[in-house]
Order: structure tokens, then C-alpha cells, then sequence
């Protein structure tokens, strides 16, 4: 089940908001997570047993985390276990067919639990700030265990800590507030338009080009990479707008996600700005217990590369994902090093094209197909436009992507000028969202929609 699909909107939706409404304020948490149990069975078969008792024995040792390192390191194997299993198995062996030469099905996978890489992170920061006395453990459980399946965060994130929605879970906090209410309607709706207006028609585009079923001439390649990099940003900032809007709805604030990344004019500032939940993650749990930057200026560099190996692992076990990955991170080191030093305009025009240039094996399905794509955006790869062309970028196509485009790289005083406008004609917003709405279901109704990509990882 996901947010943008009918049975969630036309039945679920509803069926925990006449619930939620209806029930006595101290038992409105158990109808939470009595729901957020329903919505994660609904879409994870048997592994959701896995994952209760994943929970269950958390629980347990969460009470000895502690300032006991042989508990919380035992808590945090216990958890990465199921992950390093089910997404990594299958390519550990690849690797080790690859260093024999004995070929192999290069996209055979196995199936993976739903949502398991963000239960792992949400499971670890718990049991890293137990340990080190950031939180006191959940002795009961049923705090511990509505955070993890909170569902607006459970499949695709946002990462959130426990200590930043510790205090959420009081019963006082389960109260309806019609302002929290009708703001968090109007972050998830907006959140749906990006996914179903733009996001979806996007993939269509991109889909074509890196499943091939039109000629890779260097126009298309560009034309396919520049709507994958739209899809994916909104379609993951849609999935995160909806899930900070379901959450404040029934009382939970979530950190943002997402500052617009495409105007970031350095790779360091987009990384400040894309997946921060993730990037925050990475920081706390990673590279500053590798040292970050306390052990001279190598190991701060390696620190800083091993993190984004670590990142581009994390999101897929292929050597796609590692590339992506390491890409990320020998950039961020050059521009640390002083190297490349962009800055203004021409800064976010360079970030964004090596952005470009590196969603390509995020999306590709082998590196043989990335290095095709690659080779065809440079002009190496046959014409630089056929007859495909014209018709492959009809007018609508034109229309959606400019739109997707413009809206992405807008001048940040521009946009402060439109949010200040908005904010004092609110019968205008909320006549623009309520049609952007009407359209979002229109499009859902006709052409359906396209799982969410962060929910395969």
C-alpha cells in the first residue's frame, strides 16, 4: 500500500481519520500504531514477522544499551543482519563469480523486506543513542515500536531519530488541532501533485530512454537523463512532502527533506540540501564515529569517501549504486581539496550537470547500459538526433519538463517573493492546491501511477 495508490486515499485514509477521530485521547496512540501495523502487513507479506520480531528483541536489549558496548554492538548486528542478508547476499556472490569469470543473470535478485534498509537506520540511531545516553531505552516497548512503523515514514523515510519525536507520543499530543490538520492536508497534497503531475510523467520519459525502446541518439540521452533527474525529485520530495503532511495531521513533526537541491551551486551545498535526513544520518553514525575530521587531513578525506561508498551501497546492491556513490564522493573530496571551486550561477549549472551525469547508473539497470548512455551524451554513441527525436519530445513533454525544470532552479528571491505572496492571499493557495489536487486525481484515475523509487530501497 502506498500513499499515492486509491485503496490508500479512498479507504485507508478515511477508515484511520474516522478511527483516530472517534477514539479517547490516551488510545489514540494504540490506534496509530494498530493501523501502522495493518498498513506494513498490508504490503510485506511474511516478512512482516521478521520485522516484529526484529522489534520485539530491540526492545529487550534497548534496556541494557547503556554504556554497554557488547549489548548495543549485539542490538546493532541483530538488526543489520536481515539487511546485509536479503539486499547484499545476492551481489557478495556476483562479486565472487566475477573474480572466478563465471558469468551469471546480473539483474537476478532476491526479494527484500519492505522498507528494511530505513528500519535499520531508524533501529541503530535508537540503540547508538541509548548507548550513549542521548535517550533513555523505552522500557515498555510501545513507544519504540510505534516509531518504527509510524507509516508515513516507514517505507521511504524521512530518517527520523527517536529524540526528535520522543515528546510527540504524549497522549496530550494526540489532540486534534484543525490548524495542524489543515496545513499537513496541505503538505500532503502538494506532495501528490509533485509525485502524480510531475514525477510520473517524467518516468515515462526517462523509462524510454534507459529501457531503450527508442534510438539513444545524444538528444534523447540528454532528454531521458534530464527526466530521470526531475522524476526522482519529485517523486522522492513528493513521498516526503506526503509523509511530513500525514504526520502533522496526527501530530508528528518530521525534519525536512529537502531544500532544493537543484540550486545548490557546489556538490558539498547539494548534499546539504538533497535526502538531509540521510546525509545527517550518514554524519552521526558514520563518519564521526570514523573520526571525521579529528585524525589529519588523509584520514578526513577517506572518512568522507568511505561515507559515500557506504551511501551509494546503501541505496542498491549493484555496481551501479557504488559508482554512484563513489562519484559523489571524489568530488566532494576535489572540492574539499580546493580544486574546483564553483560558486554563482555558473556553480549551480556545473553541480547540476555532474548531478545529471551521475543519476545515470543510479538509474541504469548494468554499467554496460551507463557507459551506453554516457557515451551517447557526449556524442560517441551514433547521430545526435534522428527522426525519434521529434516525436519522442511532443509539446506536453516540452511543456512538463521546462515547468519541472523552472520550478526546480528558481532564483531563491523569486521564490521568496511568490511564498510571501501566497502567504497573504491564502484563498489564492488554497484554490491552487485544491486544483492541483483535482488534477493529481484525474491523472491517478486515468493513467494510474508508478510505485514510489525510494520504497526499493
Amino acid at each position: 500500500m502506498v500513499f499515492a495508490s486509491p485503496l490508500f486515499l479512498s479507504i485507508y485514509m478515511p477508515l484511520l481519520c474516522i478511527g483516530y477521530a472517534c477514539a479517547p485521547l490516551r488510545l489514540r496512540n494504540a490506534v496509530l500504531l494498530l493501523a501502522c501495523v495493518v498498513f506494513y502487513g498490508a504490503g510485506a507479506g511474511d516478512f512482516f514477522f521478521l520485522l516484529v520480531g526484529l522489534t520485539l528483541l530491540t526492545v529487550v536489549l534497548g534496556r541494557f544499551a547503556y554504556q554497554n558496548r557488547l549489548v548495543s554492538a549485539g542490538a546493532i548486528v541483530l538488526n543489520l543482519a536481515p539487511l546485509v542478508y536479503y539486499k547484499y547476499s545476492t551481489f557478495f556472490g556476483h562479486i565472487i563469480l566475477d573474480i572466478q569469470g563465471i558469468a551469471y543473470d546480473p539483474l537476478a535478485k532476491g526479494l527484500l523486506p519492505l522498507g528494511i534498509s530505513f528500519y535499520t537506520f531508524h533501529a541503530i540511531s535508537y540503540i547508538v543513542d541509548v548507548y550513549t545516553g542521548r535517550i533513555a531505552a523505552d522500557q515498555r516497548g510501545f513507544r519504540y515500536a510505534l516509531y518504527l512503523f509510524l507509516f508515513p515514514h516507514l517505507i521511504a523515510g524521512p530518517i527520523v531519530r527517536y529524540r526528535e519525536i520522543e515528546r510527540q507520543f504524549a497522549d496530550s499530543a494526540r489532540a486534534i488541532r484543525v490548524a495542524s490538520v489543515s496545513s499537513g492536508m496541505q503538505i500532503f497534497l502538494i506532495g501528490l501533485s509533485k509525485k502524480l503531475l510531475i514525477g510520473d510523467y517524467a518516468a515515462g520519459i526517462a523509462d524510454r530512454v534507459f529501457g531503450q525502446t527508442v534510438p539513444v541518439t545524444m538528444a534523447t540521452a540528454w532528454i531521458g537523463v534530464f527526466a530521470y533527474t526531475m522524476q526522482i525529485y519529485f517523486d522522492f520530495s513528493g513521498y516526503s512532502d506526503m509523509a511530513m503532511g500525514l504526520a502533522k495531521m496526527f501530530g508528528f513533526r518530521f525534519p525536512r527533506n529537502f531544500r532544493r537541491p537543484y540550486s545548490a551551486q557546489s556538490m558539498t551545498d547539494f548534499w546539504r540540501r538533497w535526502h538531509i535526513s540521510l546525509s545527517r544520518w550518514l554524519r552521526d553514525y558514520v563518519y564521526i564515529p570514523l573520526g571525521g575530521n579529528r585524525h589529519g587531513t588523509a584520514r578526513t578525506y577517506l572518512n568522507l569517501w568511505l561515507i559515500f561508498f557506504v551511501c551509494g551501497l546503501w541505496h542498491g546492491a549493484n555496481y551501479t549504486f557504488v559508482v554512484w556513490g563513489i562519484g559523489h564522493g571524489i568530488l566532494m573530496v576535489v572540492e574539499r581539496l580546493g580544486w574546483w571551486r564553483p560558486r554563482g550561477w555558473w556553480g549551480q549549472l556545473a553541480t547540476f550537470g555532474w548531478v545529471m551525469l551521475l543519476w545515470v547508473p543510479f538509474r541504469a539497470d548494468s554499467m554496460a547500459a551507463t557507459l551506453d548512455i554516457w557515451r551517447a551524451m557526449v556524442g560517441l554513441g551514433g547521430s545526435l538526433a534522428d527522426r525519434h527525436t521529434v516525436t519522442f519530445l511532443d509539446p506536453q513533454s516540452l511543456l512538463i519538463l521546462t515547468c519541472a525544470g523552472l520550478i526546480t532552479m528558481m532564483p531563491q528571491r523569486w521564490l521568496q517573493h511568490s511564498n510571501s505572496w501566497l502567504h497573504t492571499h491564502q484563498i489564492v493557495r488554497a484554490g491552487g492546491i485544491a486544483l492541483l489536487a483535482l488534477l493529481a486525481l484525474m491523472q491517478l484515475i486515468s493513467q494510474g501511477f508508478t510505485p514510489f523509487i525510494y520504497a526499493n530501497f
